[in-house]
């Protein structure tokens, strides 16, 4: 059961920031476990494989016809596993493209966006990410209530990580802190994403 969640008050310049879970995607031979994924705009999927399988999006029609030839533009992870945020709704098909053949596919499906909120108990609350847009260096602002292994990460608009911002263990307390992006980012949108043990938020975030 997915928690309620408050959206807190951000700055004009932050496009939005909503709660997220994390999933887990399998595999047991050669099927994805599960087949069937449903989530939420924003919200990531950590893909553990073995080393012999990866996970590309195809087009429905190659996805019919268990086929291998990879989306163009779409996501991808290596073989191995990774993690993959979906930053727009509709249905993604996946294969393992040396599988492909014996029929080892899923789909994801991603919806408009989560309408629920973390209670009071939980650790991580009030993320904000501005200014909006950024160029060289952003700032970003979280309230821990109990200590936890804090992760932010940047996420490019077709859901690939370009750049792991904090990684590290965090006492209560309020944080504001100005981290300093690569000059080779694109200009575009991008997504922001904080983890906090089992929580994690995400803010778009627009570079100039």
């Amino acid at each position: 059961m997915k928690k309620i969640l408050l959206f807190a008050i951000i700055m004009a310049s932050s496009i939005g920031v909503g709660f997220a879970a994390k999933y887990t995607v399998t595999n047991a031979g050669t099927t994805f476990s599960p087949s069937t994924l449903t989530i939420e705009v924003g919200e990531d999927v950590e893909f553990v494989l073995g080393s012999s399988h990866n996970a590309v999006e195809v087009t429905k029609e190659t996805w019919d016809a268990n086929g291998s030839t990879a989306k163009s533009g779409g996501l991808s992870v290596p073989y191995g596993g990774g993690e993959v945020v979906f930053p727009t709704a509709g249905t993604y098909y996946f294969v393992c493209q040396p599988h492909a053949a014996l029929g080892m596919k899923m789909t994801i499906i991603v919806g408009n966006g989560s309408t629920a909120i973390p209670s009071v108990s939980d650790n991580l609350s009030t993320f904000t990410v501005f200014p909006g847009p950024a160029s060289e260096q952003i700032t970003v602002s979280y309230t821990l209530n109990s200590s936890a292994f804090v992760t932010i990460r940047l996420f490019n608009m077709v859901g690939v990580e370009v750049a792991n911002i904090l990684k590290e263990s965090q006492l209560p307390g309020q944080y504001q802190n100005t981290y300093s992006l690569n000059k080779n980012l694109a200009p575009g949108l991008y997504f922001v994403r904080i983890n906090s043990e089992n929580q994690s938020y995400t803010s778009k975030l627009f570079l100039k």
